[in-house]
């Protein structure tokens, strides 16, 4: 007891080893209490992580309570709070719950303060179980409080406490912080203690005392309801429309085991000893672009195919950085991953929880990162490595004046220690674009297709070396195919053909882009590639497409397996960044249309597109993978890097004609999943009537080459490229000599 006889008088979240209101101030509490009442706005199930170190003595010793009370509206933006409540809300769930637990919840608890709230796995193997045990055998008692003073929708925001301990002793605190990991430990807040072992604060604990308790048995200002179903429905029904969703299954019968090493403290770089459930080990394409990286001083232009572990090669190199040599001391680094898009963006999030390491996600409201990034590169001079701040920046943000301010910082600060990876970096493989990214000692370029030019010796593509380096290593989709990191595939290239009108008015949008001319590297210039971008959009529209794509589904071999199909519509957009108040419009109506059909055809599906928030994509996806949706119908996702590795089948109805785009739509397509054997692509090409002639021809034979080339039924594209050569003429010598060398491979 002699650490509570010592507690200080205030404490705060400040940077720091243990420098926070959970180490100094509740943890030693917690470990000699018997029982602890507080009143907060907020309780979130991440509170048990603070917990942890104490919840075996908890759960021996009956004896001990926690007792909180808190604004009835708290528990709807926590969804495993939520369960845990729904699982206790009448006597014989409660039973239930204990009957459940009771044999294992001592080791699990033990487990619990082994491994420690700070483990990526805490939730998944202790936290959520814990939490059901703690509320049905009313060791953890949970009160929710209405706000009376008025008729408005106001909150109950008091945040005040007591402990009383064993001997009688009792310790007082109000502050700032909610029942929170975040409130313990992130957030910057505050609490001021009162102890009875200090005469001159006997007043303060008692008045602290009897508010708390005043408010736990309710008061005309007050109301307090108990946990019942009736007070759960109260609570679902002031929810937000849209729910939060359940992000993840978490298996109720883990029995993975409970003494696990204790975690390093976050943002320490851990490499992960299991990744998707399987034993994590870089294979040999990523271990030779780990080495050269470092052989070539840090510098380098990673080339590896689409869904063959680009991202998780960075965060290993990335780690390995900060650890430094063997038996060093290791280094501290700020890593700025830059990415195009907020759904990316995200997924970079989670892939580097998995090193043990929490993003500063710069994108959204300033107000939701500004203060966190400056604030941490303050702290970050304190900072001892290993030690890494990561990142992650969107473009739109990138470019704003608060990051420009706060990247200006680091570079003037800390220089030495910045590490910049850039996510899909062909987009800065034009003229002038790398001169606004970041002078850095470490950089990193990735893409699955990184260069304009074959020959790499565009303006844009001589830039994108000079700025990053070299390629360090180069990996294509042929290589992953036959090293089994991407699954084989069937190429299905489906006949469609333009109407007279159709013809009419690509012939006529043909005639403006050839008298729009080229620029230095001999490519469209802005006027062309707007009128390619209309080209495309009818090419993407076209009647007979949808009459094809409705006869094809209903056939017996594809209706015998919906499961785990994209139909890939697209805009027809070019990779021009200009605006169109046609281009949504456009998308949606061709959304509805295949939507439209394809319920027809009995599947069920949902839409994919940006108008999704992070919650309702995930939510689809995992309905995917489980199979409680057949199929997703998508506009630009597979553009975006989301990873859908359950699919199988696929439907590309708006093709592009750039060898980019559609070389990495068809690695994420043939991503590795559990189970998948083998995709299915249809690819549908679209001709102009029979012996007319277009332009664009040329770059569906390119695409039904390229997509032709590796798959398991090559014969089917060589029939097709044979097909358009015979009945069509190919004005371009270099197009016909490539699709003659095709067939006769």
């Amino acid at each position: 007891m002699e650490e509570i006889k010592n507690l200080d008088i205030k404490y705060r979240n400040q940077i720091g080893n243990n420098n926070n209101i959970a180490e100094q101030f509740l943890k030693p509490c917690l470990k000699h209490f018997s029982k602890w009442r507080r009143c907060t706005l907020g309780f979130s199930s991440s509170a048990l992580k603070t917990w942890a170190g104490n919840l075996k003595n908890i759960v021996e010793h009956k004896d001990k309570t926690i007792e909180i009370i808190c604004d009835i509206n708290s528990p709807n933006d926590d969804y495993h709070l939520m369960q845990a409540l729904e699982h206790c809300s009448t006597k014989e769930k409660r039973i239930e719950t204990l009957l459940k637990y009771q044999e294992d919840i001592i080791l699990t608890a033990f487990g619990a303060d082994k491994a420690g709230g700070d483990s990526p796995e805490f939730k998944k193997k202790y936290g959520w179980r814990l939490l059901h045990y703690l509320i049905a055998n009313e060791q953890l008692v949970i009160k929710f409080a209405i706000n009376l003073i008025s008729e408005r929708s106001n909150i109950y925001h008091e945040k005040a406490g007591y402990f009383v301990f064993p001997d009688g002793s009792k310790v007082a605190h109000e502050g700032s912080f909610n029942e929170s990991d975040s409130g313990h430990r992130w957030n910057i807040e505050s609490v001021s203690v009162f102890s009875s072992f200090r005469e001159s604060d006997a007043d303060r604990v008692q008045r602290t005392i009897d508010d708390v308790n005043e408010d736990w048995s309710g008061s005309p200002s007050v109301e307090t309801r108990t946990l019942s179903k009736k007070t759960l429905d109260y609570i679902k029904s002031n929810a937000p429309k849209k729910a939060p969703q359940r992000e993840s299954k978490r298996s109720e019968d883990d029995q993975q085991d409970f003494f696990e090493k204790k975690s390093n403290p976050l943002n320490v770089p851990i490499i992960p000893k299991e990744l998707g459930g399987n034993p994590f080990e870089m294979r040999e394409h990523q271990e030779n672009a780990y080495k050269e990286w470092i052989q070539k001083g840090g510098k380098g232009i990673l080339w590896h195919a689409t869904g063959s572990g680009k991202t998780i090669t960075s965060l290993y190199t990335l780690s390995r950085l900060a650890e430094g040599p063997r038996g060093g001391k290791g280094q501290k680094i700020i890593a700025i991953m830059q990415i195009p898009t907020t759904p990316l963006a995200d997924q970079w999030v989670d892939e580097l929880e998995k090193f043990n390491l929490r993003a500063i996600k710069c994108y959204g409201s300033r107000d939701k990162w500004f203060n966190d990034l400056t604030n941490e590169i303050n702290f970050f001079k304190q900072r001892e490595g290993p030690y890494i701040l990561p990142i992650v920046v969107l473009d739109k943000t990138y470019s704003l004046e608060p990051f420009q301010e706060c990247l200006n910082q680091m570079l003037t600060q800390f220089k030495q220690n910045i590490f910049y990876i850039c996510d899909e970096c062909h987009r800065f493989a034009s003229k002038g674009k790398t001169k606004k990214l970041p002078d850095t000692p470490f950089k990193m370029g990735l893409s699955g297709s990184p260069f304009y030019s074959e020959n790499q010796d565009s303006i844009g593509d001589i830039e994108l070396i000079n700025y990053f380096g070299k390629v360090i290593d180069k990996y294509e989709i042929k290589e992953a195919l036959a090293d089994g990191v991407l699954t084989p595939y069937d190429y299905h290239p489906i006949k469609t053909y333009l109407n007279e009108d159709e013809y009419d008015e690509i012939k006529e949008i043909e005639k403006k882009i050839a008298q729009a001319g080229t620029d230095e590297d001999d490519q469209l210039n802005m006027a062309g590639l707007i009128k390619a971008g209309e080209r495309n959009r009818v090419i993407s529209t076209i009647k007979d497409k949808f009459r094809v794509f409705e006869k094809l589904i209903n056939k017996d071999e594809i209706t015998k397996n919906r499961s785990k199909t994209l139909f890939f519509v697209g805009d027809g957009s070019t990779e021009l960044d200009y605006d169109d108040e046609n281009l949504a419009d456009l998308s949606l109506r061709m959304l509805d249309k295949v939507k439209k059909i394809t319920n027809k055809a009995g599947y069920h599906s949902a839409q994919f597109t940006c108008d999704e928030n992070i919650k309702e994509r995930r939510k689809i996806i995992s309905d995917f993978s489980q199979d409680v949706l057949d199929a997703v119908i998508a506009i630009r996702v597979l553009d975006e890097g989301i990873d859908i590795p359950g699919i199988t089948t696929a439907f590309i109805l708006a093709s592009t004609a750039n060898r980019r785009q559609f070389v990495q739509r068809r690695g994420r397509i043939l991503r590795k999943a559990p189970g998948k054997k083998k995709s299915v692509i249809y690819d549908f090409i679209v001709l102009p009537p029979k012996n007319k002639n277009c332009s664009y021809l040329r770059r569906e034979i390119i695409r039904i080459i390229e997509m032709g080339d590796d798959c398991t039924n090559k014969n089917e594209a060589k029939e097709m490229v044979k097909y358009i050569l015979d009945n069509y003429v190919i004005d371009h010598p270099e197009t016909s000599a490539i699709a003659s060398s095709f067939i006769e491979s």
